[in-house]
Parts: structure tokens; C-alpha cells; sequence
């Protein structure tokens, strides 16, 4: 194997010891090509790539990661493509280049950490380590603090040791009192999180569920303040992965279709959940009455019958406005009833079209429909047929 891209293949089995897995962006940031800061920056921007943020020549950081790569694969380890997300949950990008994204974000890890795997390891942080894992997991507070103190004992970093302190602490969380929103999400974003993705790596947000449930739990659906978005239960269900509990908590707000907070939540939960339907009916609302905040999802969507009528929608010369996309997505695929009463005169007269679009999807050779459309919107109209009747140069 040439190993010339890598200063030391060993830098791997240091990063196993001490993250229990192995992922090239860690060896980027040991390589001195990725800065803490700029991990940082690129973890919170999800308009960042990671590969424009890299220091030195790509080519020698690429061979790196190339030669790494195959190091782990003959140290028996297990691959998978780990696609990563900025803490809102909004994908973020490593490379426009799709085979140097899998390059950058897949990772290796050792096929079993159960007990027996424990007899061929001679690092005793690393025993220590996957013990006081399996206690967590547990949720077995005896067991978590005597694992605790063997890890203590092993000599574990300080920054490992307070994630553990911190994490075994939060088996009693939050204890006997009231649960307060505002202080218990601060615990959360924190320190139990930053503790979590330290320790528990990919286990990290399975782990988490409950302590984001417990938080959704102290908060009153019926409630929601734009300037305190994170303090209504949607968000904390989300964080939870439980797509079906934000949306009954974004359903429960009585003016939800004013809301482009929790409409932009609707819509990530009816992908999540393969729900076009409910994904098209937040979208269409979003357009309407925040077109910025729409832009913004419909980039990063990730539903391919959207994706398709929005690269299509963004080409047409001259272009539309984005109210005008539910109803340009109503012409092709199956959409739902408006959530909301539009009574804004734009807003009435964007929610008219997409109706009519409806219709005339419904029944798309009925001319009175046609008709019906060219007054509401005879530039949609115009563009409409033409993908009906292409016409070659």
C-alpha cells in the first residue's frame, strides 16, 4: 500500500482509540488541513462546503484520505456513509464532487463493541471506554458510575472524562422538580449534546431521544413564539427524530399558516416520513407568505419529484415569481388543499391560481380549465405548454 499521502497510518488506530471510530474529517483536522474554527463554521453554515475550507493542496490531502481509507479497510473495519447535518438538522455539504462527498463522509468503525471485543483490545482507555457506553445504554446509573471510575482510572483526557461526568450525571435528568423549557434546552444544547457526540459518536443521537422528548414533554403545543422558535415542542421532537410528534405539535398552533418557522419544520417532517402530500401543502404556504424562507427549503430538498419541478420551475425564461410554485408543482403532481384561509390580495391571488392549477390537473385537456388558468396566470399557462408541446431549435 502507498502511503505516501499519509504521514502516519497510524494516526487511524489513534483515532479508533479514542473516538471508537474512524472519520477522515478527524484526520483532516489532525493533518493540520482542517482548523477547529473552520469545522466549527462549516458545521453551523449549511451554505459552506467543506472541501473549499481545506488547507493545502487537495491533491496530497485527497491521496491522504484515499490512503486512510484503504488502511481501514485491512484493518477489517466496517464502512457507511454517514451524511451530515448542521444542528437545525439542515444537510450540509462536503464536496459538489458526489465521489469526494462519500470520500469525506464516510466512516469506519470496528464490526462488533460488544463485551467479547473487549478480550483483543490492549488499550485499557479503549476497554474502559466501551464499557461505560454499554452502561449508558443501559441507563443503569450503577453500572454507568463504576465504569465511570475505570475510565477515570485508564486516563482518559479531561475533555473525554467531563463528557463522561456529564453524561452519567444526566441519567437522573431532570430529576424530581419541574421541568423549565428555556433552562432545560440550554442543558441540553450545552452540554448533554456536545457530551453525547463526543462519547457516544454515531449511538449519540438515539441516546439523546428521550432527554429531547422529556423537553417536548414541558412545552405547550398551543404556544409559539418567532423570537423563541426552539421553545415549542415541534423542535425538540424533531431533534428527536420523531417526525410524527412535530407535526402533531406544529398542527396544534392555531395560526400555523402564518408561521414560516414551523411551516419550514411541516415540510422537512413530511419528507422525512416519504408524506408528499402534507410536504407540498407547508411548501405552498411558505411560498406565499415568506417566498425568501421557501427558496431556502426548496434548495435542499430532497424529495426527487419536487427537486425535478424545481430545477425545471428556476430555468424558465423569463422567470416567475416563487408564489407562483405551488401552482407550477400542482400542474404535474398530486397536491393538497391550501392549510390556510388566504385573505391578503396577493396571497388570495397566488392560493387562487394554485386551486385552478389543481383543476386543470385533474382534467388537463378540459379547455375551459385552460381558460380558467390564462386569467388567473397567462405567463404559467404559457410556460406549461410548452412542456406539453416541446419544440426543437
Amino acid at each position: 500500500m502507498n502511503n505516501a499521502g499519509l504521514h502516519d497510518p497510524h494516526q487511524i488506530d489513534a483515532l479508533l482509540a479514542r473516538h471508537g471510530v474512524y472519520r477522515p474529517i478527524d484526520l483532516l483536522v489532525a493533518l493540520r488541513r482542517l482548523p477547529e474554527a473552520s469545522l466549527r463554521d462549516w458545521k453551523s453554515d449549511p451554505a459552506l462546503v467543506l472541501e473549499d475550507i481545506l488547507l493545502g493542496d487537495p491533491d496530497r490531502w485527497i491521496e491522504a484520505l484515499k490512503s486512510a481509507a484503504d488502511w481501514a479497510e485491512k484493518l477489517g473495519l466496517e464502512r457507511q456513509l454517514r451524511p451530515a447535518t448542521a444542528a437545525d438538522g439542515q444537510p450540509l455539504r462536503a464536496s459538489r464532487k458526489p465521489w469526494l462527498q462519500q470520500l469525506l463522509l464516510t466512516e469506519y468503525r470496528r464490526p462488533d463493541t460488544g463485551p467479547q471485543l473487549d478480550l483483543f483490545i490492549d488499550n485499557p482507555q479503549t476497554v474502559a471506554r466501551n464499557r461505560l457506553i454499554r452502561a449508558l445504554r443501559s441507563n443503569n446509573v450503577g453500572s454507568a458510575l463504576e465504569a465511570l471510575g475505570q475510565f477515570s482510572q485508564a486516563g482518559a483526557g479531561h475533555d473525554d472524562l467531563s463528557a463522561a461526568e456529564t453524561l452519567v450525571d444526566a441519567l437522573n435528568w431532570p430529576g424530581d422538580g419541574e421541568l423549565e423549557p428555556a433552562t432545560g434546552l440550554e442543558f441540553l444544547e450545552q452540554q448533554l449534546v456536545p457530551a453525547a457526540r463526543r462519547l457516544l459518536d454515531r449511538s449519540a443521537d438515539a441516546w439523546l431521544a428521550p432527554y429531547w422528548n422529556r423537553l417536548a414533554d414541558a412545552m405547550d403545543p398551543r404556544k409559539f413564539d418567532p423570537d423563541q422558535p426552539k421553545l415549542h415542542p415541534g423542535w425538540p421532537a424533531r431533534q428527536a427524530g420523531n417526525w410524527a410528534r412535530a407535526i402533531e405539535a406544529c398542527m396544534a398552533v392555531p395560526d400555523l399558516a402564518r408561521q414560516p418557522i414551523l411551516l419550514h419544520r411541516l415540510a422537512d417532517a413530511g419528507i422525512a416520513l416519504g408524506d408528499r402530500m402534507l410536504a407540498i401543502g407547508a411548501l405552498a404556504e411558505l411560498c406565499w407568505h415568506d417566498p425568501r424562507a421557501a427558496e431556502t427549503w426548496l434548495r435542499d430538498c430532497r424529495d426527487p419529484g419536487i427537486e425535478a419541478r424545481r430545477d425545471q420551475f428556476w430555468d424558465l425564461e423569463p422567470e416567475l415569481e416563487t408564489a407562483l410554485f405551488p401552482a407550477w408543482l400542482a400542474l404535474f403532481l398530486p397536491t393538497p388543499d391550501p392549510m390556510g384561509q388566504a385573505s391578503s390580495g396577493q396571497t388570495a391571488k397566488a392560493c387562487q391560481t394554485y386551486n385552478t392549477a389543481r383543476a386543470l390537473h385533474k382534467k388537463q385537456g378540459d379547455p375551459e380549465r385552460r381558460i380558467a388558468l390564462r386569467e388567473c396566470a397567462p405567463e404559467l399557462l404559457e410556460h406549461w405548454l410548452e412542456t406539453q408541446n416541446p419544440t426543437g431549435p
